[in-house]
């Protein structure tokens, strides 16, 4: 159990981190497109970091649950987990944030995966930009593209186990040919006839 206690720490200090390094990239302001793009691809590798060690919380809290075989109920195992997901679900508010303001500054349209051309290249285009609209645009990474909805769209992708709290419920047990077997409460009657 010190164990599991060591790696929830290293867990949630890591978490911090990652927190912390998307926080940085939303502070970034006044970018350029090419730097915009570069930060897109800083906070992936720190979302990407973020689910993961989420995931390895939660696991760590079930872990916990289980290995005191129902002592604690599955709300205290969580505890420590909560925190840290509305700290993760408010900086992932502040990287969308960040993508919408950005998207507005630079004419991006997601969906046609393109932006709008800026500075000496948008005033030369703009002419031409009358009689097509299209010249007006120029085409995003599809990678540039996947990145910004995912973050947009980001959540905090790991929940807690939905599963009841399996210690405190009755089970029944059958015993056939030497060995147990668990009968699930839905399935009682069905079962007993096989």
């Amino acid at each position: 159990m010190q164990h599991l206690k060591s790696l929830e720490h290293e867990c949630t200090q890591l978490l911090c981190q990652s927190n912390l390094g998307i926080q940085d990239v939303t502070k970034k302001d006044g970018l350029n497109f090419n730097e915009y793009e570069d930060s897109i691809h800083q906070a992936e590798m720190w979302y990407q970091f973020q689910q993961i060690l989420l995931e390895i919380m939660y696991k760590i809290a079930d872990l916990n649950y289980v290995l005191n075989a129902g002592a604690i109920s599955r709300d205290n195992s969580y505890a420590l987990v909560k925190p840290y997901v509305k700290q993760s679900d408010d900086t992932l508010q502040q990287l969308n944030d960040w993508h919408h303001k950005n998207s507005e500054r630079f004419g991006i349209e997601l969906e046609e995966g393109r932006r709008k051309r800026q500075g000496l290249e948008g005033v030369l285009m703009r002419a031409f930009g009358l009689f097509d609209d299209d010249l007006n645009y120029k085409k995003m990474s599809d990678q540039t593209t996947t990145m910004i909805e995912h973050q947009e769209n980001g959540n905090t992708g790991a929940q807690m186990s939905g599963e009841d709290d399996l210690f405190q419920e009755d089970v029944r047990l059958i015993a056939k040919d030497g060995k147990l077997y668990y009968l699930p409460e839905a399935s009682g009657s069905d079962s007993e006839g096989e």
